[in-house]
């Protein structure tokens, strides 16, 4: 039950995140990220265990979050 709870609210707390993303991205990509960050949340509980799995997942996607958004933006802007 926790588990289920913890991997909804992972994946709201993400689709919200995905936002602060530029709209073209979002439109093209944001389905896929969501059902990508889900699948890979959902593979690294199981493996790791719910408190380590979803730590270290997030840890992962907040690694990634401003270098992969600031591309975004910059690749926005070039074109």
């Amino acid at each position: 039950m926790m588990s289920k709870a913890i991997l909804q609210i992972s994946c709201l707390t993400y689709r919200l995140l995905l936002q602060l993303y530029p709209d073209v991205f979002c439109e093209q990509f944001g389905q896929e990220m969501r059902s990508c960050f889900r699948k890979m949340m959902e593979a690294t509980i199981e493996e790791r265990g719910l408190l380590i799995g979803s730590v270290a997942h997030w840890w992962r996607v907040s690694n990634d979050l401003v270098p992969s958004m600031a591309e975004q933006y910059w690749q926005a802007l070039s074109t």
